[in-house]
């Protein structure tokens, strides 16, 4: 095990630029996020994730990595925290990162429809 996490600890810091506060990760990103690359059964793994691995071990089932400082690609352990998906949901909703577009109430295009064509006829 040494040999694999020192194998990965090679490939990840290179793409790491560390600033005064954030240490921001600068390697490949994919469409749902911060991607670090390959990991077990060749899944792809979120850089912040990693990051929670190599300093404080695997994570728990159902729990998510999430950020102090808002900043997706931060990898800064100290920035990181563990917490379930509700927690996540919420500490994002305090936060004010839902758009507007979530807050309005859904209307469904074929009620819609159909309550216009009820009023024609």
């Amino acid at each position: 095990m040494p040999k694999l996490r020192a194998r990965v600890e090679d490939r990840f810091w290179p793409k790491v630029q560390k600033t005064t506060d954030c240490w921001v990760w600068v390697g490949r990103c994919g469409p749902y996020g911060v991607i670090a690359g390959p990991g077990r059964r060749g899944k792809n793994l979120k850089a912040h994730r990693v990051s929670w691995m190599l300093h404080f071990g695997p994570i728990p089932d159902g729990m998510d990595v999430l950020h102090t400082c808002d900043n997706p690609p931060c990898v800064r352990p100290e920035h990181l925290f563990l917490g379930n998906h509700t927690l996540n949901m919420q500490d994002a909703a305090a936060k004010g990162k839902f758009s507007s577009a979530l807050k309005r109430p859904r209307i469904d295009p074929v009620v819609k429809d159909r309550a216009a064509i009820e009023s024609a006829s």
